[in-house]
């Protein structure tokens, strides 16, 4: 991280390592561009498209999760 920050803002180590903060250093490395893998990404997403109607299902689960889940049961168990 050291390392990265200097670079990042063309500093020297010393600088970042003697003269900075910790919360600074931080907060500098947070705005750093970094790199992701796409390949590993790719193969372990599943994209889902919001907008369509045949997700919603998909939508409530991974935005509402257990609570969803509940409020079905809950729902079933009024209509009979």
């Amino acid at each position: 991280m050291i390392a990265g920050v200097a670079k990042g803002y063309n500093l020297t180590p010393d600088y970042v390592l003697y003269k900075m903060s910790y919360a600074n250093v931080i907060m500098y490395s947070a705005v750093l561009p970094g790199y992701d893998d796409e390949k590993e990404s790719k193969e372990d997403e599943e994209v889902i498209n919001a907008d369509d109607p045949k997700n919603r299902d998909k939508v409530r689960q991974i935005l509402f999760g257990r609570y969803e889940q509940r409020r079905r049961q809950n729902m079933v168990q009024l209509r009979h």
